[in-house]
């Protein structure tokens, strides 16, 4: 099951970068081997979450993910329960999550102890430590 994904936290830092993928609004993306971002695969670092939905001759608006941020994945297709903070997972594709944690894409931080299918994360792959030059 597809889910999407928000940084918790409004503001930040945004770039737009050459995408050689197609990709809808809040997927997350990472860079491929020519410097263009694409869907996020397991154990690839992470670049940001997609603005603006992305074809192969687009440059979408994407915000920067750090260390420090802390993402929003909503409809992750498995129920979340408090047992998994503290956990990691994997992020499967750039909007699927696996409670699996065979490459520790990121760490369950939270949960809001109602919603059963929305979690919060932080990314432990990121490709910026300190962000990017905002647009």
């Amino acid at each position: 099951m597809a889910c999407t994904f928000h940084l918790r936290k409004k503001g930040g830092e945004c770039r737009r970068f050459p995408s050689s993928d197609t990709m809808a609004v809040d997927t997350l993306c990472q860079f491929d081997e020519s410097g263009e971002i694409a869907a996020h695969a397991t154990g690839k670092d992470c670049v940001g979450i997609v603005l603006e939905a992305a074809t192969a001759s687009t440059e979408p608006l994407v915000q920067i993910l750090t260390g420090e941020s802390v993402i929003e994945a909503i409809g992750v297709g498995v129920t979340i329960a408090a047992t998994l903070v503290g956990n990691h997972v994997d992020i499967a594709t750039g909007n699927e999550l696996s409670l699996t944690d065979t490459n520790k894409d990121a760490i369950v931080y939270g949960w809001d102890g109602i919603t059963d299918d929305r979690v919060l994360l932080k990314v432990k792959r990121c490709a910026f430590d300190s962000g990017a030059a905002a647009e």
